[in-house]
């Protein structure tokens, strides 16, 4: 289990992704095509077709192909992750997946950080690993896209491949190839070499889905599919270093178990990565100050061991089998780091880039150790060491005399190490453009001595840019070769040459094979020196007097970067303009540097103008309510008319303050100020209007006051409580007869009285006259107070009084009786109850008829908003009213409702059946409302209805609904109707039975001498016989089984009980049990 854990490698848990602008993905859409014509060498496409198995090789760094490179230089790199996948059969589990750029399959970021300035690129590879099998000829498999900043890109095709071998002649079933990272490398420089520091992006990159697995790559683990760019780089100030950079795919288990001793006999070695490299050529490292170096490495960790991390260091030796000289470095765990931060996510890649101290003096080995290494392929491998080199102090200068430049240089070879230098070298000083040289006119020393042997010849360079310069290149007597404490100068005179110039810059360097501590290595260092010096030129300044100028000064010759200032006078009536011509500036008195070129100005000048402006402040003028501006000579007149605007009344205009033109009879003349600004704003006055209120079918207990109202202002609308009213009663408006009071409602809104048309008496809803003292006489001329009248109109129903049951009656089981006339209403009664309508707002003519008004109570109201609606905005003092909105309250009309018992059992009588003998009607919703909810916010329904209501009748009863309407508004009103329940079936009618209460004297009596009937149960039941003759005899030997003290008030309460629940069970089921808990139980006392 251990090895297979070992293998396995984990997933990638997905992690964050970067979102980049739109602004950068267009710019990318429409660049990504284009190809500059430097990566012309990458577009071949040739390709290897063979790929390196399990094996690594040194690239090559140096100008002829060497793969250890010297100069001052350093590694550096950058790269990216684009995809994180664990392919298996059947499953691509691809958990990241970067886009940073539209339109590819996978894409990512990454800057190579440096100075272009000081920094240069000497050699670039672009290394990508994926684990989708490389084939040349499958276009999806054999490259990348390399795109730079600019959207520039090119289809990159790799030199070498590698690919890594995961089988072990030590573990059985592991012994044929398991090839699983493929390491793909390419040479980059000159695209790097062009573009250099900046943002790279790799686009692209083959992914290994489910459906590329083949035999030997059966799936599981996860494996990054990323890029590096590494570059060696050039600085001047940089130390001379050794570089060596090797690049492959090589698999390391790292484990006695799985490879024996092939890689050592100690768990230490077996676990150890070593690349070591020699110098060449009698080089070594330097031997005085610190000794310093870089190490780069990169691989991929499958078992990501975090407890007992990688670790890396740089190692020096004298001699290729001496003891090893060891400067760790740091860790190496996942993620892409720069001296120690982290620039990448953190996948199963780990790669990173070191500064190390400390190492060896005189050694010409150096290398890299790579420990704690477990289940990795390794990629690539770099490092970098000082050598001895020699240092140098130098400087040159430029000026001009007699108008020749001078140019003069000094080198010092200042190196701490003995017999360290340059060999048949050459010394090259390249000059400005402008510069020519005087090869008749020099000089050259080595160490304070003419060397008139030394050889000298012009030539030329030409820069990235096109830019040719001159050089002089000097070498022999004693120049090509000096060492320590030698010292070189020189001058060379120039002439002058074009035009245009603002300085001149001139350089030189020294160049030559490398001495270090006595050997000639045969290693050419290029500028192994380099100085630069630059000075002024000397140029003339033309000042030209253009119109309205009446003269110029600061016309004559002066040096490149001096200070001029030049200056006019300008004629009366004019203003100034400014300057024209090599610079453009509105200033008269205007100061620069002299510039490396002539100077040639025209002062200019104009007539002055002024400008109106004419704001109609809020109204509208010649046709636009924008401020509107006019800039004219000084003179010129304009017509000024008048605005108009809604709402308001002309004032008049306001000028601004100062006010250079004048206006008069509505006719402006532009002043005589330059660039001044005069301004006309409209005065208005805003219009008043009144505002009437009407009820609008509602009638008025109080009157609402006519409102003045301005324009410019805003109104709250009052509410009509307590001062506009309106009722309805059976969908009629009896809002009149309320207010007359010939209809009388009380506070719930029920009809108390009515006043009859013919006689003028005042009558109650069911015909009785209402007399003077307040009683009433019926139509049956009796007479009752108005307390019986208000609790009798307060009752909805009246029970009518049940006869005993007989003794027979209380032995079968009780029907529902009903509780109200069987006897269906001819014709609908409506509910004599009015309702109040509900004020919905306000509204203008055109909307009183509408219960949805168009402002509602207490609402602020823009008055602009109010008159642009009543459309009266220009008519100043005129009267608007506002109409009061009624929403009336629904009404329905139904009856009672009759069902045979049979339909009640069956469920016909369901909710919509019952609705469907009934009508919903509203004023302003029209009608009828339909049974149901409706969109508009009305409905009609039995909101309480239970189905099992009716389908639980076992016989005849009845059973109350309460239909509901409600309005669009919300209003709501309810109708209560009884639903009768009537049991149609025929039955035996039965034997009319009597209540009675029997002693001993008369239970052997006969029933007509008050006894009982001769099959009563109580006769012919052996129970109950038995239980009678128990009573009879506990009575007559005075043995009560229980005994109760009843007193008078208990006494009478039990009366009350039998009157209204009868003897026994015989009119209700458990009422006797009802009556033994209420009086008889808590009055027990045996």
């Amino acid at each position: 289990m251990r090895r297979q854990n070992m293998y396995y490698e984990r997933k990638l848990r997905d992690k964050r992704r970067r979102v980049w602008q739109l602004v950068l993905g267009l710019l990318f859409m429409m660049m990504l095509m284009h190809t500059d014509k430097i990566m012309a060498e990458t577009l071949t496409g040739n390709a290897p077709g063979t790929v390196q198995l399990n094996s690594a090789q040194n690239l090559s760094l140096g100008s002829n192909g060497e793969t250890t490179a010297v100069g001052r230089y350093a590694l550096n790199y950058t790269g990216n992750i684009n995809v994180y996948s664990s392919p298996s059969l059947g499953n691509d589990d691809i958990s990241y997946c970067s886009k940073t750029l539209p339109g590819f399959s996978n894409s990512s970021m990454a800057t190579l950080c440096g100075d272009n300035n000081t920094t240069h690129i000497v050699k670039a590879y672009l290394i990508w690993e994926t684990r989708k099998r490389y084939n040349k000829d499958d276009y999806n498999a054999n490259h990348v896209r390399f795109i730079m900043r600019d959207g520039n890109g090119a289809n990159i095709y790799p030199n070498w491949i590698y690919v890594d071998d995961r089988s072990s002649r030590y573990v059985s079933g592991w012994e044929q190839s398991r090839p699983r990272i493929y390491c793909n490398v390419a040479d980059v420089t000159t695209i790097v070499k062009t573009y250099g520091y900046g943002n790279y992006y790799v686009a692209n990159i083959p992914v290994c889905y489910a459906s590329d697995l083949w035999e030997q790559d059966t799936g599981g683990g996860g494996t990054p599919t990323g890029w590096q760019l590494i570059v060696v780089e050039e600085n001047e100030d940089y130390p001379v270093r050794a570089v060596t950079l090797k690049v492959g795919s090589k698999f390391r288990f790292g484990d006695v178990d799985w490879e024996g001793d092939d890689y050592g006999t100690d768990p230490i070695s077996r676990a150890t990565v070593t690349m070591g490299t020699e110098l060449f050529s009698g080089l070594k490292t330097k031997e005085y100050g610190d000794v310093t170096g870089q190490i780069l490495f990169g691989c991929i960790d499958a078992a990501r061991v975090t407890e007992n991390p990688k670790l890396i260091s740089m190692f020096t030796q004298q001699a290729r089998d001496s003891e090893k000289n060891v400067r760790n470095g740091g860790t190496v765990i996942e993620g892409l780091y720069h001296d120690g931060s982290l620039f990448c996510q953190q996948t199963d890649m780990c790669s990173v880039l070191y500064n190390v101290s400390g190492l060896s003096y005189g050694a010409t080995v150096f290398g890299v150790d790579v420990a704690n290494v477990r289940w990795d392929t390794q990629l690539y491998i770099g490092a970098a060491v000082d050598i001895a080199f020699p240092e140098f102090e130098s400087q040159q200068t430029t000026s001009i005399s007699d108008g020749k430049v001078i140019v003069k240089g000094k080198i010092e070879n200042t190196s701490a190490q003995d017999d360290t230098g340059l060999y048949d070298g050459e010394l090259t000083v390249t000059l400005d453009p402008n510069l020519t040289p005087d090869l008749t006119n020099y000089s050259i020393a080595v160490n304070s001595n003419i060397v008139s042997s030394a050889t000298v010849r012009q030539g030329t360079v030409t820069d990235a840019d096109g830019t040719v310069h001159n050089t002089v290149i000097f070498s022999g007597g004693g120049i090509s070769s000096w060492f320590k404490g030698d010292k070189i100068e020189y001058t060379i005179y120039c002439r002058i040459s074009g035009s245009g110039m603002s300085r001149f810059d001139n350089r030189d360097q020294l160049d030559g094979y490398l001495k270090s501590a006595g050997v000639d290595t045969g290693h050419w260092i290029d500028k192994a020196c380099i100085a630069s010096s630059w000075c002024n030129a000397l140029f003339r300044v033309d000042l030209i007097a253009g119109n309205g100028i009446q003269s110029v000064s600061g016309v004559r010759n002066y040096m490149s970067g001096a200070a001029v200032t030049i200056d006019a006078v300008v004629k009366n009536g004019y203003h100034w303009t400014g300057w024209t011509g090599t610079y453009e500036t509105d200033r008269k008195q205007y100061a620069f540097a002299m510039p490396a070129q002539n100077v040639r100005m025209t002062a200019n000048a104009q007539i002055n103008h002024s400008t109106l402006k004419v704001d109609p402040n809020g109204g509208t003028w010649q046709g636009s309510t924008a401020v509107q501006s006019f800039t004219e000579h000084y003179g010129t007149v304009k017509s000024i008319p008048y605005p108009v605007r809604t709402g308001y009344t002309f004032s008049g205009w306001v000028k601004s303050d100062p006010f250079n033109g004048s206006l008069n009879n509505a006719v402006y003349t532009f002043g005589a100020e330059d660039d001044a600004t005069d301004v006309l704003t409209a005065s208005w006055t805003a219009n008043s209007y009144t505002l009437h209120f009407d009820p609008n079918d509602g009638k008025e207990q109080a009157p609402i006051d006519d409102i003045t109202i301005i324009y410019d202002q805003n109104v709250t609308l009052p509410d009509v409580t307590g001062r506009y009213i309106r009722y309805t009663l059976d969908g009629e408006d009896i809002t009149q007869q309320v207010l007359d009071g010939t209809i009388v409602l009380d506070d719930s809104g029920v009809v108390v009285m009515v006043m009859d048309a013919d006689t003028g008496l005042m009558m109650t809803p069911a015909g009785g006259i209402i007399n003077e003292d307040g009683s009433i006489t019926n139509s049956d001329g009796s007479v009752a107070d108005p307390e019986v009248v208000e609790a009798d109109a307060s009752s909805e129903s009246t029970e009518a009084p049940e006869e005993d049951a007989t003794e027979a009656e209380a032995d079968v089981e009780e029907l529902e009786v009903l509780e109200e006339s069987e006897t269906p209403a001819a014709d609908p009664v409506s509910d004599k109850k009015a309702y109040a309508a509900v004020f919905m707002g306000w509204s203008l003519e055109d909307g009183r008829d509408s219960f949805i008004p168009q402002w509602t109570a207490g609402m602020q109201v823009s008055v602009a908003d109010l008159i642009e609606a009543s459309g009266v905005a220009d008519q100043n003092g005129a009267m608007i009213t506002l109409y009061a909105s009624w929403d009336d309250c629904p009404w329905i009309v139904a009856t009672n409702l009759y069902y045979t018992l049979e339909q009640a059992q069956q469920g016909v009588i369901t909710d919509s059946e019952i609705l469907s003998h009934a009508t919903a009607s509203d004023r302003e919703d029209g009608s009828p409302i339909e049974a149901g909810f409706h969109e508009n916010g009305t409905s009609f329904s039995i909101p309480d209805y239970q189905a099992s209501d009716f389908t639980q009748f076992l016989r005849e009863g009845s059973c109350t609904e309460n239909l509901t309407v409600v309005d669009s508004a919300g209003s709501i009103y309810c109708k209560q109707i009884t639903v009768y329940v009537v049991d149609t079936t025929p039955a035996d009618v039965r034997t009319e039975r009597t209540t009675r209460f029997i002693d001993e004297k008369y239970y052997g009596s006969s029933y007509e001498r008050g006894g009982l009937l001769d099959d009563s149960i109580w006769k012919t039941d052996t129970a109950y016989v038995s239980a009678l003759r128990t009573a009879f005899g506990n009575l007559e030997n005075d043995a009560p089984v229980e005994t109760y003290t009843i007193n008078g008030e208990a006494r009478r309460k039990i009366r009350e009980y039998v009157d209204a629940h009868g003897f026994g069970d015989s009119r209700e089921v458990g009422a006797l049990q009802e009556m033994y808990d209420r009086y008889l139980g808590p009055n027990r006392v045996r």
